[in-house]
């Protein structure tokens, strides 16, 4: 049996059981595009799976007939279509999981970041940072990054030339106009927070050492997952810890 996964389920929803009387219903739902895309019955089935999957740690069988029968639904619902929204998010048949963990553990382990790591990605909301780059909504100023912003700017595109010399690949620090890329953004923040340049680069040598000879993991070289905020503070912690070993 193949079971589904909550996009998210574990940023939104915090019990202190897995079996809460009630699931949150947060506002920015409102913002989503890929929920205002789903037609009206459709959102309804979708709040009720959420309900179900409230039993079990936001899991839900992939198993239209059988979710029809305890929604007490008049049809299935389509779950193919959520899929395809990211709203829900297969996971591997637990049998080959298990397979692959039992007979290579590095395998087991880059295969449950790797779902991570899909999750965080079909969740695109999920860096909520004020871009430096583009319209800012409804006549809005941009946030102007703290500090010397000529130094932050400059530094951050020294990170990229960096991580697109030890991945091979191309990514742009400004689009044709001039502007400053998503690519650009995400790594001035992480300088705005305090990080430093020679921390992004180790941490792009770092998860280029690990994923590079992955087919499936190096198509996570990219920016976006390697400096969004809650992944690099997860990276940054690895990166300690092999220099603590290094000097053991």
């Amino acid at each position: 049996m193949r079971y589904l996964r909550i996009r998210n389920w574990s940023e939104f929803q915090h019990y202190k059981d897995r079996d809460p009387p009630w699931i949150k219903l947060h506002r920015t739902l409102l913002a989503d595009y890929e929920f205002s895309r789903l037609q009206d019955a459709s959102k309804a089935h979708l709040m009720l799976i959420w309900l179900f999957a409230s039993q079990a740690n936001g899991r839900i069988p992939d198993d239209p007939e059988f979710l029809r029968d305890k929604l007490s639904l008049k049809r299935p619902p389509d779950l193919k279509s959520f899929i395809e929204q990211g709203l829900l998010i297969p996971e591997q048949d637990a049998s080959k999981v298990l397979q692959t963990g039992a007979s290579n553990p590095l395998a087991l382990a880059r295969s449950r970041e790797a779902e991570a790591e899909a999750e965080a990605e079909a969740y695109k909301a999920s860096e909520t940072e004020t871009p430096l780059s583009g319209s800012p909504p409804d006549g809005a100023q941009p946030e102007s990054p703290k500090g010397n912003g000529r130094t932050n700017t400059a530094e951050a595109e020294s990170v990229l030339e960096y991580l697109n010399r030890v991945t091979g690949h191309t990514y742009r620090f400004r689009n044709p106009a001039g502007k400053l890329t998503p690519n650009a953004d995400v790594i001035i923040h992480r300088l705005k927070e305090g990080y430093t340049g020679e921390q992004l680069r180790e941490v792009a040598m770092l998860k280029a050492d690990q994923w590079r000879g992955d087919e499936k993991m190096s198509t996570f070289l990219r920016p976006e997952t390697l400096f969004c905020k809650k992944k690099f503070a997860t990276y940054i912690g690895e990166l300690e810890l092999e220099h603590e070993e290094r000097a053991t």
